[in-house]
């Protein structure tokens, strides 16, 4: 890539075959052979010309520690900023040499030929940089043995909704290496979207066998309990986010799934818990504040903090999520506050969607009419 920079080249991810021995393949020993006679020559070299020895030298100094027995990436193009420094400043030094007995008219047309040259290469590659589904389309096209530019091409189609072309891209990547697990989780979540939990549960189990990272595992048991849930199975969506919590306790989407699935279940002590801890690790977040407040508004407990916790849902969301507000409201009726609760159940209508707001606004006549016959 230094010697012949040209598009058709250039590559994030690039699909090299490893070695297994001296001999396979048989590049690998042509390698070390290259290796040993460039550093033979860099240190030969010192005698002559010390500055073109250490630009020799430095890209395998700077080297030695990411390209030996260290479990990386095979090929990561950073890693050679730094030491293309030494081949950069050995270039410009031989040009220097080889331009200087010439007439300046000579520069001009090299230097001229190179700006050009590398501005056209680089609005080429831009066109592919343009977005996340062409750069990966290109990665996929010049490496289709790699997985990973699959997986992330399928992250961007999900990211899109486009759910099947998403799967497509994540049964190529598992089928080129069945050990991907995000490639699983993947797959999993693109096929919860198109309604198809069932298939999804199976995706999951598959990548929590496959994962052996926390926060893949944390995925993994978050989403398959939301598959659960779509089938109605609340004891085992129940178990897979206290799984998921497990894995990471900053876990809050797990938390409050929790809590919710307690709810459903009537565990509602368990599930308040889970609603305090929520908001203790979240304070910033609205929906702990809103189902808590329900809860304690449905199970007629200490109904002061539901009015404080739905009012600060309602803060949170700006006063613009009509469940919040309608929150509040019932908090309200619970209290015998009845003109509160006509007043915010107007207030919910008024920003909720058309399917809602009938309903709402029957409510709101039903506080009404209590508060008229409070004295």
């Amino acid at each position: 890539l230094y010697l012949l920079p040209i598009p058709s080249q250039y590559n994030l991810l690039h699909d090299v075959q490893p070695s297994r021995s001296v001999f396979d393949p048989p590049t690998t020993f042509l390698a070390i052979l290259g290796l040993i006679g460039y550093a033979g020559v860099a240190v030969a070299m010192a005698v002559r010309n010390r500055l073109l020895s250490f630009c020799l030298l430095w890209p395998l100094i700077n080297l030695v520690v990411e390209s030996s027995v260290l479990p990386l990436e095979l090929i990561y193009e950073h890693r050679m900023y730094l030491p293309m420094f030494g081949l950069a400043l050995a270039t410009a030094y031989i040009a220097g040499r080889l331009l200087l007995r010439q007439p300046v008219a000579s520069w001009a047309v090299v230097m001229g030929t190179v700006v050009v040259a590398l501005s056209v290469s680089t609005f080429i590659r831009n066109t592919v940089w343009r977005d996340t589904l062409t750069l990966w389309t290109d990665v996929i096209q010049k490496s289709p043995r790699l997985p990973r530019p699959l997986v992330n091409r399928g992250g961007a189609y999900a990211n899109q909704s486009e759910w099947l072309l998403a799967i497509n891209d994540y049964e190529r990547a598992t089928d080129i290496y069945p050990m991907f697990d995000m490639a699983w989780v993947g797959r999993g979540i693109a096929r919860l979207n198109t309604g198809n939990p069932e298939r999804a549960i199976e995706d999951f189990t598959k990548a929590g066998q496959r994962a052996i990272t926390s926060d893949v595992l944390t995925s993994c048991y978050r989403q398959r309990a939301i598959a659960y849930s779509q089938i109605g199975n609340i004891t085992q969506a129940i178990e897979d986010y206290k799984r998921a919590i497990a894995y990471d306790p900053q876990d809050v989407v797990s938390r409050f799934n929790l809590a919710n699935a307690y709810r459903k279940q009537s565990l509602h002590e368990e599930a308040l818990v889970e609603y305090e801890e929520c908001i203790r690790r979240r304070p910033d977040l609205s929906g702990p504040y809103n189902n808590l407040a329900a809860l304690l508004t449905e199970k007629k407990r200490d109904i002061g903090r539901a009015i404080e916790l739905a009012s600060e849902a309602c803060s949170r969301t700006d006063w613009k999520d009509w469940n919040t507000i309608d929150t509040l409201a019932a908090a309200y009726a619970a209290a015998g506050r009845f003109a509160e609760a006509a007043k915010f159940q107007g207030q919910a209508a008024t920003v909720a969607p058309s399917s809602e707001s009938l309903r709402l606004r029957r409510r709101q006549e039903i506080y009404a009419a209590q508060a008229n016959k409070t004295p």
